[in-house]
């Protein structure tokens, strides 16, 4: 039994071992030490093209065997190499943006609150949006549910979805970092307007192109109810 748990124990902390739980010091390091195997994969690589050419040039059949199997272990440890590199390199950005935006914010707890808050917003938006897809038309609804007053309300959410967003980007080391792994959350700050909206200019349109936008505006609003769903996750598993 005391073996069992001694295992289990050891397992734990294998488990534990993974770029969320070591220091932006060590990931650089680390980082440091795959480019120097991807220069020693390099020069290996360069070995192995003229060990080619010389059987080539001697007419060797092996040759045609031995650039195969050479291309393919090169080619799989360069993949992994990579994808090691790149996994590790998104630690250390995201990383270095929590720890800018704690600096900036005052501290790592208010950073917390914000994220709990833009998260509550996310659900609180969320909730309206599936209501004005789903829910009755506007005479059968309260009256700070109808679609106007909806789109008013998602229209000051999507400014603080906004500004958290361009705060974001302000704090980061690498704004290719922010555009690339959050651009979700520029996309959701955008504001669609519904039907009642443009209803409007329903007068001052041809009937058939408006009809067609409003096709195409309940397709973008129904997209971003998509994306404010994966922003959700997203959000959610930062705060947990």
């Amino acid at each position: 039994m005391a073996k069992n748990n001694d295992l289990k124990k050891v397992l734990k902390q294998l488990d534990a071992v993974n770029p969320a739980n070591l220091s932006i010091d060590k990931l650089q390091e680390m980082l440091k030490a795959i480019a120097e195997q991807l220069e020693q994969l390099t020069e290996r690589a360069r070995k192995s093209e003229q060990m080619v050419i010389d059987l080539l040039e001697r007419s060797d059949p092996d040759a045609l065997r031995k650039a195969r199997n050479e291309a393919g272990k090169l080619r799989a440890q360069n993949e992994s190499l990579e994808d090691l590199q790149a996994k590790l390199n998104k630690n250390v950005q995201r990383r270095q943006l929590r720890e800018n935006m704690a600096k900036a914010i005052g501290s790592v707890r208010l950073l917390n609150c914000l994220e709990t808050f833009i998260l509550t917003l996310i659900v609180f938006v969320l909730g309206l949006l599936v209501y004005d897809f789903s829910g009755p038309a506007d005479e059968l609804r309260p009256s700070w549910l109808t679609g106007n007053n909806i789109f008013l309300i998602d229209l000051v959410c999507c400014a603080i979805f906004m500004s958290e967003f361009i705060f974001r980007l302000r704090c980061a080391d690498s704004k290719k970092y922010v555009w690339r792994n959050h651009w979700i959350d520029f996309v959701t700050s955008i504001p669609i307007p519904g039907e009642a909206q443009l209803a409007r200019f329903g007068r001052a349109a041809r009937l058939g192109r408006f009809a067609r936008l409003l096709r195409l505006l309940r397709f973008l609003r129904f997209l971003r109810l998509f994306f404010m769903l994966w922003r959700g996750m997203d959000k959610l598993q930062d705060v947990i």
